[in-house]
């Protein structure tokens, strides 16, 4: 029986589809790669399931040719891989429900497309995570982010402090050595794991925002029935290449966009996530993890 779904929603993740280009690197084939490098010894019973967001470049074939490989080289025998191509833009959280509506593992690890595993056997580590006692409160677990410099860009990230600005903890710093689990305001979710369980009782991402998705469906889930705590480990660390792929053709990436959904965000939830007024979000959801994780620093 499948423990762990690693899900991936990708638009135009091929060499030459963004400015500037990926420095003629394929960013979804080498998430894919590393997905499988990383997992090649890992006795936990995994699948993975792939989106292709009406992409314009040569996402899709490349996408089919590193699948068509590992079916000849027998990688799909204990890696076994379900590719969802849509040929009409839905956005990130559509697909992303797509695909864990067809999931079979209890744990679903979501990744970005830029995203490159570093870790050696991460899903025996996620599904430890969330079988430990010790960590049942667990709601959205991430881990270590590095840069493409090989340092931290982000250990969990921090809404609430006195700046009253969103910051990336640890940023700049070694990668932490391994063992660390810390409760943190939020985490970036390129990759972020949590129960099937939880996404459905939160009613799962909300296909309705073009940007910020991740954000939202945290904010939902520390603050639906009392809500669970997003955690971070230093056991998982991988590395983040968003700064490779810059602006992308064809997607919510423009300023109009991320503006308009950072305004609806502030408007469902109270607080401007980007500079956080805790006062506001206690005052709007007292009693919740999310405020019960500001209340512990205080």
């Amino acid at each position: 029986m499948t423990a762990v779904s690693i899900v991936i929603s990708t638009h135009n993740d091929a060499p030459g589809s963004c400015n500037p280009p990926h420095q003629g690197r394929s960013l979804i084939v080498e998430c894919l790669e590393s997905i499988r490098m990383t997992l090649a010894a890992d006795p936990t019973p995994v699948e993975l399931l792939v989106a292709d967001d009406d992409s314009t470049d040569d996402t899709h074939a490349q996408i089919s040719a590193t699948i068509d490989r590992w079916r000849k080289d027998q990688v799909t025998d204990r890696l076994p891989v379900k590719y969802l191509r849509v040929t009409e833009r839905g956005g990130v959280a559509a697909r992303l429900n797509d695909l864990i509506g067809l999931a079979g593992g209890q744990i679903i690890a979501r990744l970005d497309a830029d995203v490159a595993m570093i870790s050696m056997n991460w899903a025996a580590r996620v599904a430890r995570h969330f079988a430990d006692d010790s960590t049942s409160g667990v709601g959205i677990l991430g881990g270590v982010q590095l840069g493409t410099d090989s340092r931290t860009w982000a250990f969990g990230d921090s809404l609430f402090n006195e700046y009253q600005s969103y910051q990336h903890l640890n940023c700049g710093e070694p990668c932490p050595p391994p063992g660390e689990l810390k409760r943190v305001d939020y985490n970036m979710m390129c990759f972020g794991a949590f129960t099937r369980d939880l996404w459905r009782r939160v009613g799962g991402f909300d296909s309705s925002l073009g940007r910020y998705e991740e954000v939202e469906f945290q904010l939902r889930c520390t603050t639906t029935n009392g809500g669970r705590v997003t955690h971070v480990t230093s056991d998982i660390v991988f590395e983040h290449r968003a700064r490779l792929r810059q602006k992308r053709n064809g997607t919510w990436d423009d300023g109009a966009a991320i503006e308009a959904a950072r305004k609806s965000l502030e408007e469902r939830w109270g607080f401007d996530w980007r500079s956080a007024d805790p006062r506001k979000a206690l005052e709007r959801w007292p009693d919740t993890a999310l405020t019960r994780n500001l209340k512990g620093r205080n």
